[in-house]
């Protein structure tokens, strides 16, 4: 019972931090690291693995710019 209700909080926690992302406006690339950041707090993700995952898409977003230029 414990363990529900705290998957509950927690979900709804996750939402409210999507909700509020959204009327912030951040970018894209914001969205995606805070995106990688949710999935930490979450436990989905170990912190090695989000780190290097907001690295590739730092990585992506870099060379994607300089594609541009």
């Amino acid at each position: 019972m414990y363990q529900d209700r705290l998957a509950q909080l927690l979900d709804l926690g996750a939402q409210s931090d999507k909700d509020a992302l959204a009327a912030a406006g951040l970018s894209g690339a914001g969205q995606e690291l805070m995106n990688i950041w949710t999935e930490m707090d979450r436990g989905a993700m170990k912190q090695d693995e989000g780190f290097e995952e907001a690295d590739k898409a730092v990585r992506r977003r870099a060379s994607a710019m300089e594609k541009e230029m």
